[in-house]
């Protein structure tokens, strides 16, 4: 609730709401000592969400999910693969499957975040550990 200027809620959930919402306006709000604390903590924790982008041990979810969708438990197969073809895979794979249109533009855009480097290096491990 907004009551002259001001996010008036109550509890952590109301604090970090009314912390993200200053933090959005470029302002925090001034309270309590205790509470200017929690404010600088859970403007922290604001922060570290904003930044941290691996997912699952990967370097961000898209790469987690081209791997877990395309390459997972095929070792054999991509153990000598190299990133460029494995992005030629999976492109050729996406282009072969869709029809054009938005659907496609959208599968193919995902794979731009893709670390194909990781993902072919992951499978050499596989290899050497073998």
């Amino acid at each position: 609730m907004l009551r002259e200027g001001r996010y008036i809620t109550n509890g952590f959930i109301g604090d970090l709401i009314s912390t993200t919402l200053a933090i959005k306006h470029g302002k925090l709000l001034g309270r309590s000592p205790g509470l200017n604390n929690t404010n600088t903590q859970l403007k922290k924790t604001i922060l570290l969400m904003k930044t941290d982008t691996t997912y699952n041990g990967w370097t961000n979810y898209e790469t987690w999910r081209v791997n877990l969708e395309l390459f997972n438990g095929d070792d054999d197969r991509w153990s000598h693969g190299s990133p460029d073809a494995m992005q030629e895979f999976a492109e050729l794979l996406i282009e072969e499957s869709t029809d054009e249109g938005i659907g496609r533009d959208y599968a193919l855009a995902f794979l731009q975040n893709v670390d194909w480097q990781e993902i072919a290096e992951h499978y050499q491990q596989d290899e050497e550990v073998a």
